[in-house]
């Protein structure tokens, strides 16, 4: 493994948020990083053995045996270097997933499926995992803290604001319900669109020519693929998955963000120092300004808000990958990569 200074790297989330955040990070790399995508595209690949050994190898135990091994066996610095000879990522992988096994089985690896069988059915596979085991628990740890808060402060008098301008009183529990609703509710829908992500084994266009050949009944054997996964099969497609489930899944990601974006500022105009009926916490050392050392900067509330101005247009690429010339193009190759960030 090459190692790399930190402060080498070019986007700030390989540095400055990674080294403030490296518990979240490790959790994200489980499923969102490079390691991750090979170890989820051999899933792909052996749930395909495994439909293939039932079908014409009378689920043969010994056969089962070898490619529950192949997890462990294939690495992606075996696939990358394959790559470097045949610049194609999934024929690279084929070719070492081909080294781990016998003879008689290395035909039929990847046999029926086109690259993007494995490749969007691997990226269903990560993202619902990603929601699943890292960011639906975290949302639902903000919320239970905003439930606290909203409990806790549900007597706490404020005035209420419109237009900037003083309105009529509530209570600081009052405001804080509002984003336990709206949050909550978002996570529900993030919940839904994660576990409806699709997956595919309907080969080259879409149109089972492959599969048709080596199986009476191809969806039956795309059914059987895609089960295994826990996905289900899109309803309709052409060489790609149809973009929509993933683009509602990251639209309500981004409503999500907006919804904590919103707090965030809502809590920084309520600290400034001619209103001050709120405050972050203020570490041992800390400053506000490099020269004022009365400031007492809402910084985490600035950095919440920052974050989402870089991100919520992002949206901008999602909406544009759903467009693929005829059965497929590969206009969202370099796009599509940053669906993880």
């Amino acid at each position: 493994m090459e190692a790399r200074d930190p402060f080498l790297n070019i986007s700030p989330l390989d540095h400055r948020y990674w080294s403030a955040n490296k518990e979240l990070f490790e959790s994200l790399a489980e499923t969102l990083s490079e390691r991750a995508a090979v170890r989820y595209l051999v899933k792909a690949e052996v749930s395909l053995l495994r439909a293939h050994i039932k079908g014409h190898f009378n689920n043969n135990p010994e056969l089962l045996e070898e490619i529950g091994k192949l997890e462990s066996r294939v690495s992606p610095e075996e696939v990358a270097a394959e790559e470097e000879i045949t610049r194609h990522n999934i024929r690279a992988l084929v070719n070492v997933i081909q080294r781990y096994l016998p003879e008689e089985l290395k035909p039929w690896v990847h046999l029926g499926a086109t690259s993007v069988d494995i490749l969007d059915t691997a990226m269903a596979m990560r993202i619902r995992d990603a929601m699943r085991e890292t960011v639906i628990p975290l949302l639902l740890n903000l919320l239970d803290s905003l439930i606290l808060i909203t409990v806790a402060e549900a007597e706490t008098p404020q005035v209420g604001r419109t237009h900037g301008q003083l309105a009529v009183p509530i209570t600081f529990g009052f405001t804080m319900a509002e984003y336990v609703s709206r949050l909550g509710q978002s996570i529900v829908e993030i919940e839904r669109r994660s576990g409806d992500l699709r997956g595919k084994l309907a080969g080259a266009v879409g149109a089972y020519n492959a599969t048709s050949l080596i199986s009476i009944d191809p969806e039956k054997l795309e059914d059987e693929y895609l089960s295994d996964l826990e996905l289900k099969r899109a309803e309709y497609a052409n060489q790609i998955v149809e973009p929509e489930h993933l683009l509602r899944l990251l639209l309500e990601i981004n409503a999500a963000f907006g919804i904590i974006a919103n707090l965030a500022d809502d809590l920084r105009h309520l600290q400034r120092s001619e209103i001050g009926e709120v405050a972050e916490s203020f570490g041992t050392g800390q400053v506000g300004s490099s020269t004022m050392p009365q400031k007492r900067n809402p910084w985490n509330s600035e950095h919440v808000k920052s974050l989402w101005k870089a991100f919520a247009p992002r949206i901008m690429s999602f909406y544009m990958d759903q467009i693929s010339e005829h059965q497929r193009d590969l206009s969202n190759s370099a796009s599509g990569r940053f669906v993880t960030d």
